[in-house]
């Protein structure tokens, strides 16, 4: 049993993922967003309500991807059962095997639903492809409310949102690790999202207000201090309140609090550090090679087509592996 958060205690029952001589790939510092205060209760807020705000997008997201496949396939949809918990070997290896099947043959209906229509199709007909578009941006939605909320009591909340996402992705449309250079990563969200690793970086660069998009040294808004701004849209489309370009929260016209926020848009690096709390909650591996050891052992994965199937999301969690774990300090 490890704890790696204040608000939830989680249950590993597989070994601690390591890093030392694996390839990695991630966000050291993205540029032109919000970032959250570096410490103390104005970043716990700012943390909170960004978390909120993508815990209902995630929500919102979901609910649009299966209402057409509750139409189209009915009863065979598995409903949602507790991968966010761990399950004896046993009962999992039978969970896993009965619900590949019932999502196999929710696929079917679906694809028929989807086929059956003639073109043109009649509103409300099933476009697949852009079902997955949505399916995948509601995962992607929902493990990013996990990294800003992990620190709260909706932690719990979001890991069992971004697990109920993560299967029907993956039992609908299917996951598949990339391969480059001999070399197999993964790339799932769900599963990096259990690597609690993050990047923090040096850098020096120029600051400006999330609010008026002052240069922070000339500008008046205090950090931590709630100011009224009227929702709307800036110059490049994102909100005036969360910066969000796909906002669904804030009323155009409306007047909310908002509280300013560094946004940096150039900056000159200078080291990169792994870290447990990085300073941009979003700061995160986006893909990890899979050791070859674990590659090595399944049939024709040397082909030059090969192709690797990933069904992570479909078992109940085996938890959380922190990052002194990861890095081997633990």
């Amino acid at each position: 049993m490890t704890q790696i958060t204040r608000g939830t205690i989680w249950f590993r029952v597989g070994p601690p993922r390591r890093l030392a001589g694996l390839e990695t790939r991630g966000y050291a510092v993205r540029f032109g967003v919000l970032l959250p205060p570096a410490e103390g209760p104005a970043r716990w807020t700012a943390l909170e309500a960004e978390g909120r705000r993508l815990l209902a997008e995630a929500r919102r997201g979901y609910g649009t991807v299966l209402l057409p496949v509750l139409i189209a396939a009915g009863p065979a949809v598995p409903p949602p059962v507790n991968l966010d918990y761990p399950w004896s070997p046993d009962a999992g290896r039978d969970l896993v095997t009965s619900r590949r099947a019932q999502w196999r043959e929710t696929r079917r209906l679906l694809a028929r639903a989807s086929s059956s229509l003639a073109a043109p199709k009649p509103q409300g007909a099933t476009d697949l492809r852009a079902l997955e578009k949505r399916a995948r941006a509601a995962l992607d939605t929902a493990v990013d409310a996990f990294d800003h909320l992990e620190d709260t009591n909706l932690a719990s909340d979001a890991h069992a949102l971004a697990h109920t996402i993560a299967e029907l992705v993956a039992g609908l449309f299917g996951c598949w690790a990339e391969r480059e250079n001999g070399r197999w990563f993964d790339v799932c969200r769900l599963s990096l999202m259990h690597l609690r690793v993050g990047m923090s970086a040096g850098f020096s660069g120029r600051r400006h207000c999330s609010i008026c998009g002052c240069d922070l040294t000339l500008c008046d808004h205090m950090p931590g201090v709630a100011y009224p701004v009227v929702a709307g849209r800036k110059p490049d489309g994102r909100c005036t309140i969360c910066d969000s370009d796909i906002c669904h929260t804030h009323t155009p016209g409306v007047t909310y609090p908002a509280v300013p926020h560094a946004i940096t848009r150039q900056a000159d690096l200078h080291e990169i550090s792994a870290v447990a709390r990085p300073r941009d909650p979003l700061a995160r591996h986006n893909a990890i090679e899979i050791p070859p050891y674990a590659v090595t052992s399944l049939p024709n994965h040397d082909a030059a087509n090969a192709s690797l199937r990933c069904e992570q999301c479909m078992a109940p969690c085996t938890g959380f592996t922190s990052a002194e774990e990861a890095l081997g300090f633990a």
